[in-house]
């Protein structure tokens, strides 16, 4: 077993209904284990189902792993067992300072609730300010996903509404009457946040709260589809108005800020915000994924631990998942870019998976972006409706030219225009694509897209993560040969084993 005989119930936890996860460090390596790769159950939340053994073991294994860093999860500091409680916008500010070598001046932490607030603000690692749901009824976060509930946006778990949403408000416009209504807003949507934990469609309607036109999150009833998708582009840009005005309340333009919360997936608002703040830092487990890694640097804060200790260069390739036994030959890589030069849909398992909810090239299924239908056919081998934009890894020298990007964008957090005309599997309906660029920390992958460049004179591939809608990226082999068998991937590379139909 690729766990080597370590019971992972042995580790520390984060405590969460939902994106549960641990961390180690060993060897100056993040080892990083998120419970839905290992149990394919998307946004898998343990909860307080850990907490009989939590506080007995874990103790014993910081002593016992030594000078192994085992990370404790949130329970236990919410015990005031490790000292001081660190609330969770607390953890996900330190998750980005622990990826940083200077500590940031400001964080912003935007989500759905965390400990009862929707937004906060650290100077200095100084809380100074935060603002609860329960004073303005509501959070972007969750009003993300209330307002495209009521405009037939479903998931098997809400969580992933708010990205959908991202998508399916492209195919809109502003609606300027509406605008004007919801200019002075009213945050209230929702009576039950619980209507959203659900394992299958949303089945349970939400009850929201007062009804009147200034609700920011609230679609009138009785209306067109093509009203919804209007009203739905218009709720985006004003709650994405929303956040860069938190920015501009409380950061200057040069500072160095630290942005997390799942918020801060939201690549349309992002790139709105990396252009007016060029030294903003986010990274791909800005969501309650990455908790358990603000208290890594929490940890190491209080243990007075350097940072010179670890360099963490497996990032974002950090999942302690199940890795091939054999990496990829030039000769392996060298077929496949010829598989993906001929317009074969490859599936890519490499290495140890990507942190965050993003393919970066090591647990990708891969096309020619150059496709005419080649965004129909991987939505069709993904399950995924025909709204949803793909990404796409571009050679990070040739970034500006295809992409009208001027800073990297290693994790897909950002978008840019696209360029080319014939880049259209990746062209999302109003001009843009998330692009990943491809350094040589990349690994394979970057020689990969080298070799496909050689073959086709694109420096460009559609990327999008190893898995069907609705179930985790791939942690395990057999994930990966499951979704071969069942779909219509042309090609499987696993390390340095090529299979074909």
């Amino acid at each position: 077993m690729f766990l080597n005989n370590l019971s992972f119930k042995k580790f520390s936890y984060t405590r969460s209904d939902h994106d549960s996860s641990f961390c180690f460090l060993k060897n100056q390596k993040l080892n990083y284990f998120k419970h839905e790769r290992f149990l394919q159950m998307k946004h898998f939340g343990l909860g307080d189902k850990g907490s009989e053994y939590i506080i007995e073991q874990e103790n014993k294994i910081i002593r016992t792993l030594n000078p192994e860093i085992v990370i404790l999860p949130e329970r236990l500091l919410e015990d005031d067992i490790f000292h001081n409680a660190v609330k969770h916008h607390h953890l996900h500010a330190l998750s980005v300072d622990f990826m940083e070598k200077i500590p940031c001046d400001v964080h912003i932490i935007i989500d759905g609730d965390g400990n009862g607030r929707w937004y906060s603000v650290y100077r200095n690692n100084q809380l100074i300010d935060s603002v609860f749901t329960k004073n303005t009824g509501g959070s972007l976060g969750l009003g993300l996903i209330w307002s495209g509930f009521l405009c037939g946006v479903t998931a098997k778990h809400g969580m992933d509404i708010p990205g959908k949403v991202m998508g399916l408000q492209s195919y809109g416009k502003l609606n300027e009457l509406h605008y004007e209504k919801i200019e002075k807003y009213n945050m209230n949507y929702i009576g039950d946040q619980d209507a959203f934990d659900t394992e299958g469609p949303l089945e349970r309607i939400p009850r929201p709260f007062l009804k009147n036109e200034n609700h920011l999150f609230v679609v009138p009833e009785d209306i067109s589809s093509k009203e919804k998708l209007d009203i739905l582009h218009t709720i985006h840009k004003k709650a994405g108005e929303i956040v860069l005005s938190i920015f501009e309340k409380y950061a200057k333009p040069n500072e160095h800020i630290g942005y997390s919360g799942g918020v801060a997936q939201n690549i349309i608002w992002n790139t709105m915000l990396k252009n007016r703040y060029p030294n903003l830092s986010i990274y791909p487990h800005c969501g309650d994924e990455g908790l358990v890694i603000g208290f890594a640097e929490h940890y190491r804060k209080i243990k007075n631990i350097s940072k010179e200790n670890f360099s963490l260069k497996n990032y974002p390739y950090s999942q302690f998942d199940q890795a091939p036994k054999e990496d990829p030959s030039i000769d392996t890589i060298h077929k496949t870019a010829k598989y993906l030069a001929e317009g074969k849909i490859v599936a890519w398992y490499q290495g140890h998976g990507e942190i965050g909810p993003r393919a970066l090239g090591n647990r990708s299924i891969l096309m020619d972006p150059r496709i005419p239908n080649g965004k129909n056919i991987i939505n069709n081998v993904k399950k995924r409706e025909i709204y949803r934009p793909f990404g796409c890894s571009v050679l990070e020298e040739y970034a500006k030219e295809y992409f009208d990007l001027n800073y990297p964008n290693p994790y897909m957090l950002y978008l840019g225009y696209t360029q080319k005309k014939e880049l259209r599997s990746i062209t999302h309906v109003d001009g843009t694509s998330r692009c990943q660029t491809v350094n040589s920390s990349c690994g394979y992958f970057r020689t990969l897209l080298e070799h496909f460049f050689e073959l086709t004179g694109c420096p460009v591939l559609l990327n999008t993560s190893l898995n069907e809608a609705g179930k985790p990226i791939a942690g395990w082999i057999h994930n990966a040969e499951n979704l071969f068998k069942s779909s219509s991937i042309d090609v499987l590379v696993v390390g340095n084993k090529i299979y074909r139909k």
